[in-house]
């Protein structure tokens, strides 16, 4: 299914994953934290939770939320948010590809994604318990893979009797998926998986900043899967180059492209900031006070004649100076990248 990209539509799904982060923030070691910023009208049914084996840790922590729509109650989002920081992540996002453990049959994924991917979990939201006021029982952990588990836990928050997308039935829950940078993978594997399986409709996926994920094959078998699928670039941001394509990683459809340059500080993290992306899509926005851009950040983007319209391109047809104009990596001291290359080499299998 082919369906252009709608600006606001795409800011409102990007307020999703800013609460996670803002959620997150909150305190770092609640792995269910109470709601925050979740857009008005919806509601936290469950949390997820992951391990991105940053630095070597492999604590669980809260990564994003499914949010339940308060009157349309089939109609759910899944929001999950990247790192706090900017590439830290990277560190064991290891790019040999290695075939996805979930659909092993969809060409290969970043091992690091697919490492990663196998730790995320949904923890259900329980009623308020009736002999306390505000007080919530324990969240409830769900069994099965992380596809599997997002299906219960929307199943059973729409009241929905059975799981099966091949008997048209409309009554089904429907999911929305978004995330930024890490989270944008995740999400890309999320709805690879759920299609394989036929576990429950996803009819829009909106990805901010999402690196590239997996091979040629993998990319082809995303692609045929027609949904409506926008991933948003912004042609100043680091991470949507990476893992680099010279070892055989390419992008899924559609990129919509942005392009920052004067319009916020010219950094790293205020490239890949999530904020960044919601200020492109819709002008109207104020970057944060520390993106606010230099005299020096607008004079570079009246210089280059960087339109304020973005295009939208196949990954494909996207050239290396689209993908690249206007880029001023001015990395902090403490930014550092690593990347882990292993013997196993990239298949199209």
């Amino acid at each position: 299914m082919t369906k252009s990209l709608d600006n606001q539509t795409a800011v409102f799904f990007g307020t999703f994953v800013n609460a996670a982060y803002r959620m997150y923030e909150a305190d770092p070691s609640n792995l269910t934290p109470p709601p925050a910023g979740i857009t008005e009208g919806w509601s936290l049914v469950a949390w997820i939770q992951m391990s991105d084996f940053a630095l070597g840790d492999s604590t669980q922590k809260f990564y994003g939320f499914i949010a339940q729509n308060n009157v349309q109650t089939r109609s759910f989002v899944v929001a999950i948010r990247g790192t706090e920081g900017t590439t830290e992540w990277w560190d064991d996002a290891h790019i040999a590809s290695v075939p996805f453990t979930q659909v092993p049959n969809a060409g290969r994924v970043a091992q690091g994604f697919d490492r990663i991917y196998g730790t995320l979990g949904v923890r259900m939201r329980k009623p308020a318990s009736a002999e306390g006021v505000g007080v919530e029982a324990q969240p409830l952990p769900l069994k099965g893979t992380f596809a599997e588990q997002v299906a219960q836990a929307v199943t059973a928050g729409s009241g929905a009797q059975k799981l099966d997308l091949n008997a048209l039935d409309f009554t089904m829950p429907v999911v929305a998926v978004t995330g930024h940078s890490l989270g944008a993978a995740l999400c890309t594997l999320y709805v690879m998986e759920n299609a394989a399986k036929k576990v429950i409709n996803n009819p829009t996926v909106c990805t901010f900043a999402s690196p590239r994920v997996g091979n040629s094959a993998f990319v082809q078998a995303f692609n045929a899967l027609q949904l409506a699928s926008w991933r948003i670039v912004n042609a100043a941001d680091l991470v949507p180059n990476l893992p680099p394509d010279i070892f055989g990683y390419a992008h899924v459809d559609t990129q919509c492209l942005f392009d920052s340059t004067g319009k916020v500080r010219s950094t790293i993290s205020c490239a890949h900031s999530l904020d960044t992306y919601l200020c492109l899509l819709d002008p109207s926005r104020k970057p944060t006070t520390d993106c606010t851009p230099s005299s020096a950040d607008v004079a570079m983007s009246e210089h280059l004649g960087i339109a304020s319209a973005e295009s939208v391109v196949q990954p494909s047809t996207a050239s290396s100076s689209e993908r690249h104009r206007g880029v001023s990596l001015k990395a902090p001291a403490s930014v550092t990248i690593n990347i882990n290359i292993f013997s196993e080499p990239p298949s199209d299998q």
